[in-house]
């Protein structure tokens, strides 16, 4: 794999698989689309939440954005995981 800057991992949409829909590997969730790619959203948690999100990037060297946009990227991937994550936020909601 060739090294790239992070100004170009910055600004590079991920690959997308044409026949997939999906960004088809788990290293392009790490990257941040391109602007015009881009849905902001708003995310409150709890502080113990985001002490661990914090505590990723110092011991994993990932960012709370980087690591949601992974862990979303694999429960789109993944459906026992989606079923888990659904369970989990029907049973927070309730």
């Amino acid at each position: 794999m060739a090294t790239r800057s992070l100004g170009s991992m910055v600004t590079t949409a991920p690959d997308v698989d044409p026949d997939l829909g999906h960004i088809d590997h788990l290293d392009a969730a790490f990257r941040s689309p391109a602007k015009e790619n881009t849905k902001r959203l708003t995310l409150d948690v709890t502080p113990e939440l985001h002490r661990w999100l914090l505590s990723q990037r110092l011991t994993r060297d990932v960012t709370a954005a980087a690591l949601l946009r992974a862990l979303a990227h694999l429960a789109a991937t993944d459906p026992k995981l989606l079923d888990r994550a659904v369970a989990q936020a029907e049973t927070d909601a309730a």
